[in-house]
């Protein structure tokens, strides 16, 4: 396979200041790189000076050491610009975010959120940055800190595009370091330290590399200024930044390698390197310190760890030199299986510095699985349990730091998935990462004991899944490459991004997800759904880098009773999710907000914030969904509701952009209505409901069209979530949601007089005739012994009248004595419920009439022990039969009964 690195050729608008080597322009006489400095020094000037504290931090008249660290606990941009900081980039105000102690700045690769902070006091030659980031969004991956100084400024960034780290100098790359690997939602930090003209540049305590200023002119190296932006498209957040004077000569402190997989009885090593910096000398003490970090609950609780050795434990480091120390991992017998994570610290004197191993013991035959590629080679994976099973030849193969690298057909196998897991769930993270317009996709595979699933990304329309060779899924949206002459516009550039490709067995239905987007269902006739193996693998002529893959059971999903309603009275998201709701559509979390009743979804145009319920009892057929939410920004003005039912997916739009009203199925649009005028901050309520099979479609509470479902596989329309978005180029803000059966439903258990009372089943509205009809079953159990006194199917059928509302009695024999269930229905809010005593119908005739009542009334104010005392007619049980007891068969009176 030939392999062509488009890395080399940055997109267009791919604004780069950090690399050393910058491919020309074909303009003429023009460079790119004189184009990349000149637009940096346009990002730097957009930086907008605003009134900062009155108390600016300044370094006292003495040789005191002087710090500055902030952790951004702000509540608002206002408040972080009151603090000192200043903004700009060009950015719009919604490309800025800060709460819970995170600043979220945004990158759209035309424009990107910047801040800084320009109040470090004068004199401080030597000095330490240090920032920690991550990449929440966007889909390049990179993490950057910017330094100034009174003569130049200096760039460093974690470059997720090449990947490498790059440092950069008054906006001119001027070196590059490899290492450096993207990674979605990881925590990194990313330090400069100067150091007697030599910047020192280091990424999680790692030294990277060095860069000597060249320019000796006095003071040109002391420290003005700390910034840091959303790097060209990527959407970065930061939870702290610190600065400190830099007070001597320290040393670094490398491993080789930084992950390692041990096999049971086997022991693993890495060599500990430290290295004299800016003259160092002296002793170093090495210490390591242990750390569970995925490790299931086994034989051994708590946890047993490794047990790890640095020999020597003191090293001598010569000025301009290096020492070395072992450090031995072994895989004992009383040791829990799991992720550990070992941190080596050098100690001289006061000055410490560290550095993280990650380190995998696996239990081949553990399930719930996962791994993480901590392999030094093919045959240590081979060793742990894994197979190589595609065609890919032996070159195709290389796993290293974490890394799983498979070319043209190569497959790596996992088979040691415990008997009887029916429902399951496989995720494998990986990117594309070699030829640039290949044939096939991004593969990966979940068999069971009859078949084999799998799921390819740049196959079919987009991302295909294939059960036994033939086509089961398939979703247009996702091509390895774009061409905006093909047909496959609009598609994603998606060389070098990370995405999860996650497959779900759940009770015969298998979902298919694209990082948290659903592909696609499909129904499995066949029971026989037990995992066998999983394997993550690479087109025939693609290259695939894996850093991850684990399987499961799938969580058990709680079902919620109807009727539903949701205000979104939560304080953050991750309240939103404890309540049921999962949240999608590829976008950064700075897209999505909840508070004060209000929940937001933003859409910048290439994604949308997105929320998903899906916790909907079984075999609602007949259904009504409603959505209220408002356009609040952005340039279209849509509002859109998502229902989603056994059969099918139905989109309700609101359409700003026409505009009209849009009814799709299953992602294609099946019909039009007009009446829509999008209005900026105004509430609007869209509303579908399915009655027997055809879709009806409200706005505002009026009709505006109605869909017949033609696809009449029985429970086709059986509701099963509901879900919205940010709609495409608009951010909107939703109140409330809320879902119905439109046939009344009964579910409920009462105990009574020492039975388990269960009634449950639904009735049918007939409008014109003004009845209900339906089955309702009731089972008695004895709660003391589980044994059943009765079971029985009633056939219902009643009228009801101007009230919308009718009631009817349940007439059961539990053993030797008879209870009655009084239910109400009311039509009109389509609910349904039933109150639980002695049978009303005390002489069982079949109607609640006057021979029942006074039957009561002539034994009121009895009580157990006398001789008027008549236990069936104490309806309520409680001893006595009084003002409750009369009451309540009055109440039922006249009442149909049902035995």
């Amino acid at each position: 396979m030939r392999k062509v690195f488009i890395r080399e050729t940055p997109p267009k608008n791919h604004m780069r200041v950090l690399s050393a080597r910058l491919p020309s322009s074909p303009s003429r006489g023009i460079s790119l790189r004189k184009i990349v400095v000149a637009v940096f020094l346009i990002l730097l000037s957009t930086l907008t000076a605003l009134p900062s504290l009155n108390t600016i931090l300044a370094r006292a008249q003495t040789s005191d050491p002087w710090s500055f660290r902030d952790d951004f606990n702000y509540n608002s941009i206002d408040q972080l610009q009151a603090a000192g900081w200043t903004t700009g980039g060009g950015a719009p105000p919604s490309y800025f975010n800060v709460s819970n102690g995170i600043l979220t700045l945004l990158n759209d690769g035309y424009v990107g959120a910047a801040v800084e902070w320009n109040h470090a006091p004068a004199g401080v030659t030597n000095w330490s940055v240090s920032l920690r980031g991550e990449w929440v969004g966007n889909w390049v991956g990179s993490i950057g800190l910017i330094v100034y100084t009174v003569g130049h400024t200096y760039s460093f960034l974690a470059d997720g595009y090449y990947p490498r780290f790059g440092v950069g100098r008054d906006g001119v790359g001027v070196a590059t370091f490899p290492g450096y690997t993207p990674q979605l939602n990881v925590w990194h930090v990313l330090q400069m330290d100067m150091y007697q003209g030599t910047l020192y540049l280091y990424f999680d305590g790692s030294i990277v590399g060095s860069y000597t200023e060249q320019d000796a002119t006095p003071n040109n190296t002391n420290l003005t200024g700390i910034a840091t932006t959303g790097a060209w498209n990527t959407n970065n957040s930061f939870d702290w930044v610190q600065a400190t004077d830099r007070p001597g000569p320290f040393f670094a402190i490398v491993s080789n390698p930084s992950a390692m997989t041990v096999l049971a009885g086997q022991t693993g090593s890495s060599t500990i390197n430290i290295t004299s910096q800016a003259g160092f000398a002296g002793s170093v003490s090495l210490t390591e310190d242990v750390v569970p970090t995925s490790v299931p609950l086994a034989e051994h609780n708590p946890p047993t760890g490794p047990l790890v050795a640095l020999n020597p434990s003191t090293v001598d480091v010569p000025a301009g030199g290096s020492a070395t120390s072992t450090l031995t991992v072994q895989f004992q017998d009383s040791t829990n299986p799991g992720y550990y994570s070992i941190t080596v610290t050098g100690t001289n004197g006061n000055l410490s510095r560290s550095v993280n191993l990650n380190v995998a013991l696996p239990d081949p035959d553990q399930f719930p699985f996962r791994d993480d590629f901590y392999y030094n080679s093919i045959d240590d994976m081979n060793s742990n349990g894994w197979t190589q099973c595609g065609q890919g030849a032996s070159q195709s193969y290389q796993v290293s730091n974490g890394l799983l690298t498979l070319e043209d057909g190569a497959a790596m196998c996992w088979s040691h998935v415990p008997s009887g897991v029916s429902n399951w769930t496989a995720t494998f993270r990986g990117q594309w990462y070699d030829n640039p317009y290949p044939s096939t996709g991004v593969e990966v595979v979940a068999q069971t004991s009859s078949h084999v699933y799998k799921f390819a990304a740049g196959e079919g329309e987009g991302l295909v899944v294939y059960r036994d060779g033939a086509i089961v899924i398939n979703s247009p949206g996702w091509r390895p490459y774009c061409d905006y002459y093909d047909s496959y516009y609009p598609c994603f550039t998606d060389f070098g991004v990370w995405h999860n490709y996650h497959l779900v067995m759940n009770g015969g239905i298998l979902t298919a997800y694209f990082d948290s987007n659903i592909v696609g269902t499909y129904t499995e006739s066949d029971p026989a759904t037990e995992l066998v193996l999983i394997s993550p693998m690479s087109g025939s002529d693609i290259g695939v880098l894996w850093d991850s893959v684990t399987a499961s059971s799938p969580p058990r999903q709680s079902t919620v009773p109807l009727p539903f309603r949701d205000d979104f009275d939560y304080n953050s998201i991750d309240q939103l999710q404890e309540a049921g709701w999962s949240t999608g559509g590829g976008t950064p979390a700075s897209y999505f907000s909840v508070g004060n009743g209000t929940l937001t979804l933003l859409n910048d145009g290439y994604a949308g914030a997105s929320v998903d319920w899906s916790h909907v009892p079984a075999n609602i057929s007949d259904w009504t969904v409603s959505l209220r939410g408002e356009w609040i920004g952005n340039s279209v003005g849509s509002i859109g509701l998502t229902v989603r039912t056994t059969g099918h997916t139905y989109n309700f739009l609101a359409d700003g952009y026409y505009p009209q009203f849009g009814f799709g199925r299953d992602g294609i649009g099946v019909a039009a209505f007009p009446g829509y005028t999008p209005e900026l901050n105004v509430w609007h309520v869209l509303r579908l409901d399915m009655v027997q099979g055809t879709l009806y479609l409200f706005f505002d509470g009026m009709q505006v069209g109605s869909y017949n479902e033609t696809d009449t596989t029985p429970g086709n329309t059986n509701l099963t979530g509901i879900a919205t978005q940010g709609a495409w180029e608009t951010d909107n803000s939703f109140d409330w949601v809320q879902a119905a059966d439109l046939d009344p439903r009964i579910q409920q258990t009462t105990t009574f007089d020492g039975l388990s009372v269960s009634i449950s089943g639904s009735l049918t509205q007939n409008t014109a005739l003004k009845t209900m009809s339906g089955t309702v079953s009731a089972t008695v159990t004895n709660s003391a012994t589980g044994q059943m006194a009765f079971s029985k199917n009633f056939s219902v059928s009643v009228g009801y009248g101007s009230s919308s509302t009718t009631r009817f009695v349940l007439s059961m024999r539990a053993g030797s004595s008879w209870l009655g269930a009084a239910c109400s229905v009311n039509v009109s809010t389509d609910t349904a419920s039933c109150t639980v005593s002695r049978d009303p119908d005390v002489d069982h005739d079949g109607v609640i009439n006057l021979l029942d009542v006074s039957q009561v009334f002539l034994a009121y104010g009895s009580s157990t022990g006398d001789a008027r005392y008549n236990p069936s007619l104490d309806l309520c049980g409680h001893g006595t039969v009084d003002i409750l007891d009369a009451s309540l068969v009055a109440f039922d009176y006249g009442l149909p009964v049902f035995s």
